[in-house]
């Protein structure tokens, strides 16, 4: 894994023209360095003499950091820099819309929604592949960005049914979905039997 993580930032060419356009190109192949590095770091820690691979794992560490974050953390950057708005169109706030109701709820269907907080992309292509594996499922992969800023309670919120999402102003930063608190699962399941006839819910 070493080995293939180098050669594959060898070959990588970052460039990003928009906030769209970063988000695609990380999608369609950057995904894959962060895939290897984790693959690489996990065998690393799970290895009998770590100490034999310790000049390796820094090295592996430093052009991960240096050459493949910090670089496309600074395009990110730029690209942010020049957007007038936090607007891409795959916005997490259009989850339950796009890819609830309009895919399921609206022809009558049921959905299970299993949310795993912080889950990379990279990670969820690997779940796909292997769901896929099983030769009894289909799995596609698609990504949605976060909104501002970015925090749990916020990130929750907004993937529930909602037409305008509120920041309270205290410690807990409480999220309101259309005027209803939605901290904790018995306020979330509150919020998805409103806008689905009882029918929805949400449990731990």
């Amino acid at each position: 894994y070493a080995a293939l993580f180098i050669d594959a930032l060898n070959k990588v060419k970052l460039s990003i023209e928009s906030m769209e356009d970063g988000a695609s190109r990380y999608t369609e192949s950057w995904y894959e360095i962060d895939s290897l590095y984790r693959r690489f770091t996990f065998h690393y820690r799970k290895a009998t003499h770590v100490t034999l691979l310790k000049d390796l794992a820094d090295e592996i560490n430093l052009l991960y950091s240096n050459r493949f974050l910090l670089a496309l953390g600074d395009l990110w950057q730029a690209a942010v820099d020049q957007s007038e708005s936090w607007n891409l169109q795959k916005r997490q706030a259009h989850f339950f819309r796009n890819m609830v109701q309009t895919k399921f709820l609206d022809k009558s269907n049921k959905v299970f929604v299993v949310i795993s907080d912080g889950m990379r992309y990279e990670v969820g292509h690997e779940l796909a592949a292997r769901i896929r594996s099983e030769d009894r499922f289909s799995a596609k992969l698609d990504y949605m960005v976060t909104g501002l800023p970015s925090y749990t309670q916020l990130g929750m919120a907004s993937l529930l049914p909602n037409s305008e999402l509120q920041i309270t102003l205290n410690k807990s930063a409480t999220v309101k979905v259309d005027g209803t608190s939605s901290a904790g699962t018995d306020k979330r399941a509150e919020i998805l039997s409103k806008i689905s006839g009882s029918k929805g819910t949400a449990v731990r």
